[in-house]
């Protein structure tokens, strides 16, 4: 059965306050990896958006929060129980802690207005993946960017095209996301992004958002 065509897609932020970012606990091999990093969460701090995150201090997150904070910026970590019983230390200004993968995600969601991703494992993958999937599926409309440093997520692009060349993915569903390889570009993307027409007209029931 065909999904519905987009007759009442769900609203783009007015304003983005808010930015959840995905990346690796890992500093990759590179060092460009973090540099880049640090340069993208510094220019978001300057232009006062807050940060949310998965909470760790170490790797690319630990690097972007640091950034972040080093600017006078608001972060918010969101770090499940087991993790923080494992030894996971954390630098944000606030810490929610919560019972699972499942509610991390949708914890980050509900305090975020949009998403960028750096690179990372399959856990940044599957995060980026999953509300890919979500916008395809009308479930929100925020920005998702990436931030291909040293090329990251060509492949990914690549790969796009291909499930686009066989009819898998619509055409205009790659413009979901929005591959920027600058913090200028980032800072732009944020600003001028438009969910595409293409998606799937659903209608969801939108639950209140977490309280924490």
């Amino acid at each position: 059965m065909p999904l519905p065509p987009l007759t009442n897609p769900a609203q783009v932020p007015e304003q983005v306050k808010s930015i959840c970012i995905f990346c690796g606990a890992g500093t990759g091999g590179d060092p460009i990896y973090v540099e880049h990093a640090k340069e993208v969460g510094a220019a978001l701090a300057k232009n006062k958006y807050n940060l949310v995150y998965g909470g760790g201090s170490v790797g690319i997150m630990g690097a972007v929060a640091q950034a972040v904070l080093d600017e006078g910026g608001h972060v918010r970590g969101v770090v499940p129980d087991p993790l923080l019983r494992h030894g996971s230390k954390q630098i944000a200004t606030t810490i929610d802690v919560v019972p699972d993968m499942h509610t991390r995600k949708k914890t980050m969601d509900a305090h975020s207005d949009a998403f960028v991703v750096f690179p990372g494992g399959f856990g940044t993958m599957e995060e980026m993946l999953e509300m890919v999937t979500w916008s395809q599926l009308n479930v929100h409309s925020k920005p998702i960017i990436l931030v291909n440093t040293k090329g990251y997520f060509s492949l990914f692009v690549q790969w796009v095209q291909l499930m686009i060349d066989e009819k898998f993915v619509a055409a205009g569903n790659r413009d979901i996301f929005v591959v920027c390889d600058t913090a200028d570009q980032v800072l732009e993307a944020l600003k001028t992004y438009k969910a595409p027409e293409t998606r799937y007209g659903l209608d969801w029931i939108k639950s209140d958002p977490i309280k924490m």
